[in-house]
């Protein structure tokens, strides 16, 4: 996720207000330091407006399912319950070690499901390409999918084959401008590739009618013998120093559906 290097006042101030939304959780950043050593660094400190705006999306659809009726936890890597939310600074695999090189190993979101196979909410997760195959994989800035399938994904990146997928992706842009198509393009190209069922583009800046008009019409499409149920460009915005993050719960609403039909497929099984 890119982030501008010169941000207008406006952005400085939305970013102020993403960080005091955090303010709540411990949130540190796994990132490379200037020598290329492995670091945490405290929400706070990071100066990368991107990264600030995955943390809050990972948070407020934490917030949104748990107002659902969901239990949600922090967790770290291995999925013992912590204190503090380790963030990836820069795409990667998915690993169940606490700890990697010395320093801790970037977390998730557990959200817990009665009886049944949990789900995980993670932040810039690299996800098999379907269509390319050989090993290929992209980001996908915030994801989630069931525990079993994110068991599957740290697996696959040593056995390749056929990989898992999540049940949501999202591109996420933190941009002084409006989202172009040139992003709507690439949104497409996931689309297409990742056999996600739902899919969106977040920004901080409303897009383009023909820019949310292009990834509406990925609903219903199927693409690699996977049905795409919802898709399309989602805002978060900040008016009169107040975030409106309201349309997220669309996402929200999608992700509980695809566990309840998960849940309906376990129960139909045991019948």
């Amino acid at each position: 996720m890119g982030s501008p290097r010169k941000m207008s006042p406006e952005q400085k101030a939305f970013l102020n207000a993403l960080r005091a939304d955090l303010s709540a959780f411990k949130v540190e950043v796994r990132r490379k330091n200037k020598d290329k050593q492995l670091v945490l660094e405290a929400i706070d400190d990071h100066d990368g407006g991107g990264k600030i705006f995955e943390a809050f999306l990972v948070f407020r659809l934490k917030a949104n399912l748990e107002a659902a009726g969901f239990t949600t936890e922090i967790c770290d890597a291995a999925g013992h319950a912590s204190k503090r939310f380790i963030l990836r600074g820069a795409p990667g695999h998915l690993r169940r070690k606490a700890q990697r090189a010395g320093v801790a190993e970037p977390g998730f979101i557990a959200i817990f499901v009665n009886g049944y196979d949990g789900f995980e909410l993670h932040n810039s997760v690299e996800w098999p390409d379907h269509l390319m195959g050989d090993g290929e994989c992209h980001e996908f800035d915030v994801s989630v999918a069931s525990s079993t399938t994110c068991t599957e994904l740290a697996n696959w990146y040593r056995t390749k084959g056929a990989g898992p997928s999540p049940v949501l992706g999202v591109e996420a842009k933190f941009h002084g401008g409006a989202p172009g198509k040139n992003l709507a393009r690439e949104v497409t190209g996931l689309a297409v590739r990742m056999r996600t069922p739902l899919i969106y583009l977040v920004s901080s800046k409303l897009a383009s009618p023909s820019v949310r008009k292009q990834l509406e019409a990925l609903s219903r499409v199927i693409a690699l013998d996977t049905k795409i149920i919802d898709a399309g460009a989602i805002d978060v915005t900040m008016n009169a120093g107040v975030i409106d993050a309201s349309k997220l719960s669309r996402i929200s609403d999608e992700i509980v559906k695809q566990i309840e039909a998960t849940i309906m497929v376990a129960e139909n099984a045991l019948t």
